[in-house]
């Protein structure tokens, strides 16, 4: 996918006569990066894989801080309690598995390839029904 992104923000920043040359030239460069690191990924896919759930975790651990933060926060008042309970429930939730894939990586790539089988067995599934009708 990067790499077909790459060829595309090339040719894009070569095409687009109407943008400034500064625009131009970052499209260029980020085409690229995303190049190199789409040949990078395809050299070493376990580091792509690594890198994803890393960066999963990371965004689960901020997700969390914020939904603690905003559950526990007086400045919330406009949220109902039971509301804001649920906020630093899942917040706390959130920080503690992000935690836990932090420490242990094959947890997180684990329950990735499960989230992900349920997320395409469903669209499968709502495929089919809307082919039947």
């Amino acid at each position: 996918m990067l790499l077909f992104l790459g060829v595309a923000r090339i040719a894009h920043s070569v095409k687009a006569k109407l943008w400034s040359k500064g625009l131009r030239a970052l499209y260029a460069v980020a085409g690229v990066a995303a190049l190199i690191l789409g040949a990078v990924v395809l050299a070493f896919p376990l580091l792509g894989i690594a890198t994803l759930v890393f960066l999963l975790a990371f965004a689960l651990l901020a997700y969390g801080i914020v939904s603690l933060v905003i559950g526990a926060s007086a400045a919330a008042s406009l949220v109902s309690k039971w509301k804001r309970a649920l906020l630093f429930i899942v917040g706390v939730l959130s920080v503690i598995f992000s935690l836990i894939v932090l420490v242990s990586p094959g947890i997180g790539l684990v329950t990735l390839v499960v989230w992900l089988s349920v997320a395409f067995l469903l669209n499968g599934i709502e495929s089919i029904i809307s082919g039947i009708e």
